[in-house]
């Protein structure tokens, strides 16, 4: 919340409060993946969460954009490796972080994770599951709540 404090920033983080339940039918969530402003007015009216990627993008203008204009939740994919875009994440408008595993140790990973979550911001792990070399299968996310060791 500091960070917030210091940025002036009108955007709380909603996602604590969030009921993901009228979003999900069969196991399956409604969210849509978004990564230019060209595809807002396609968006579904039944979504509840927006996954705004940047990862391909030079700035997150796109998550200020998403938070100022629509109720969604707002899920931010980037590469995240700091935690100053982890700052900037939460002053634009994110409520939950994409945080990739197959990029981070686990000392990293910590390390931001708690960042995140003094931020009030909730924190999706992404990462691949390998069986063997011949069968890699991948999950669509893991939300984490808290680190247990």
């Amino acid at each position: 919340m500091f960070g917030r404090s210091l940025s002036i920033n009108l955007y709380l983080p909603r996602a604590f409060d969030f009921d993901f339940l009228p979003f999900v039918s069969d196991n399956i969530m409604k969210l849509k993946s978004i990564n230019n402003e060209s595809d807002i007015p396609f968006l579904s009216n039944e979504l509840g969460v927006i996954i705004a990627d940047t990862t391909l993008l030079s700035d997150i203008s796109l998550v200020a954009t998403l938070r100022r204009y629509l109720p969604y939740l707002i899920i931010h994919k980037d590469i995240f490796i700091s935690k100053y875009q982890i700052l900037e994440s939460a002053v634009y408008g994110a409520d939950i972080i994409v945080l990739d595993a197959s990029i981070l140790d686990f000392t990293s990973f910590e390390i931001l994770f708690n960042f995140a979550s003094s931020l009030g911001l909730r924190v999706i792990l992404d990462f691949i599951v390998c069986a063997d070399d011949n069968m890699r299968s991948s999950l669509d996310f893991v939300m984490i709540d808290r680190l247990i060791f």
